[in-house]
């Protein structure tokens, strides 16, 4: 298995290149504008160490979200992947609580 080293200085900055140079970052966008006030998200569970598994465990980070939506874009996403999606939604602040940074892997924020 592979696994980026995210505390490695140059992580952030090549981060950023590999999600512009992809166009994600302008699909990523799209749809977090229409989740509601998402402020983080970070990516936990066997995927975050790097390991396959068929659950890919997300904790959303935000206030005001549109839970619908969320649910019509894991029902997508499940089909498209042949994988179960789980998550939380915690509101800022509540990181501490939740999150291990050691074992989580930053996959979006509000913050550029």
């Amino acid at each position: 298995m592979f696994r980026a080293n995210t505390v490695h200085p140059f992580f952030p900055e090549i981060n950023k290149l590999l999600i512009k140079y992809s166009g994600i970052d302008k699909i990523i966008d799209g749809v977090i504008s229409q989740i509601g006030n998402l402020s983080k998200a970070y990516l936990t569970g066997d995927l975050a160490k790097g390991k396959a598994g068929n659950i890919i465990d997300v904790i959303l980070i935000g206030s005001k979200m549109d839970y619908e939506f969320i649910a019509r874009l894991i029902n997508k996403a499940e089909k498209t992947t042949s994988l179960k999606i789980r998550y939380i939604s915690i509101r800022p602040g509540e990181e501490k609580k939740y999150i291990n940074k050691e074992e989580a892997l930053l996959i979006w924020s509000a913050e550029k």
